[in-house]
């Protein structure tokens, strides 16, 4: 939050999400503002902010910068405490100091939450068991039936549940890795490396290839059949560690491509006319983590 941003903001004027205060209001309404704004914020809506040091000047409908007495603004555990001794529960919010043309002034920002927001008991102007919620720049008791609806949207178990798809959501990426002729022998191993770019440890159970000799493998044995060649493995799981802990570190797995016989003692034949291709690879691995979440990648490589 900087001076621009909050010019931004006193442009729009008073509305739902904005309200402005040429000082702090005393405690009571000061919880009744802030209880308006995060009842009238829907799961993931844009934050609502409460303004200190402009005064509204009624005669030209405007706000004047005339700045606040940081002095008079406590540090933010202190009005969580009154807010908690009032609310149901404290709603996220925090304070912004902000210099604008030399004035200090003060922004509380609050965001969306766990609504409904409620006194737990009497203190004028709010009333016990009664949520009140911002509509454009009056705070207004809110209708039972409107309270029953963002408990509908907000509730834990709607928090519960997203959060959990977003624990199930696999994302990862797949590459290749060849090693040609280890050991001199007719035979290629091709590895399989998997980023995980998710939340949570994956499982790598079952990776099938498909290969497709090239033109170089036919120049070691030109009777090579032209249908497509297949082979199968099941991999042991692999747990890969989420970003959110080490970085991104990788599911691995290997197999085996047989080839012609002789093909390693006539590979120099092929390096020599410039053919460094021999095998195309079409990986397709299947990937689950602990939270039901399933997910299938596909991914080229050429060995050579």
């Amino acid at each position: 939050m900087d001076a621009d941003a909050v010019r931004e903001l006193v442009e729009r004027g008073e509305v739902t999400r904005v309200e402005m205060k040429a000082t702090l209001p005393e405690q009571s309404k000061l919880i009744k503002g802030l209880c308006g704004m995060a009842n009238a914020l829907a799961r993931g809506s844009e934050p609502a902010h409460l303004i200190v040091g402009y005064k509204e000047d009624k005669e030209h409908k405007k706000f004047e910068l005339v700045g606040v007495d940081p002095a008079s603004i406590k540090d933010e555990a202190t009005y969580r405490q009154q807010v908690a001794s009032v609310l149901n529960r404290v709603p996220p919010f925090s304070i912004k100091h902000v210099d604008v043309d030399g004035l200090h002034v003060a922004v509380f920002e609050v965001r969306s939450g766990r609504r409904p927001y409620y006194p737990t008991r009497d203190s004028a102007p709010l009333r016990k068991y009664v949520a009140v919620y911002r509509d454009g720049a009056a705070v207004v008791e809110a209708a039972p039936e409107l309270v029953v609806e963002w408990t509908k949207e907000d509730g834990p178990g709607t928090l519960q549940e997203a959060e959990l798809e977003a624990r199930r959501k696999i994302i990862a990426r797949g590459s290749t890795q060849n090693t040609l002729f280890p050991n001199r022998k007719d035979e290629v191993w091709v590895y399989i490396n998997i980023e995980n770019g998710g939340k949570e440890a994956f499982s790598l159970v079952r990776a099938e290839a498909t290969f497709r000799y090239l033109d170089a493998l036919r120049t070691l044995d030109p009777g090579l059949p032209r249908d497509v060649q297949e082979a199968t493995v099941t991999l042991n799981s692999f747990d890969a560690t989420p970003p959110s802990t080490i970085g991104k570190l990788s599911a691995r797995a290997s197999f085996r491509v047989d080839l012609p016989s002789g093909s390693h003692a006539r590979w120099g034949e092929v390096e020599r006319r410039g053919q460094e291709r021999l095998v195309e690879v079409r990986v397709t691995a299947a990937l689950e983590n602990l939270y039901g979440g399933s997910q299938i990648i596909s991914f080229d490589g050429v060995v050579s």
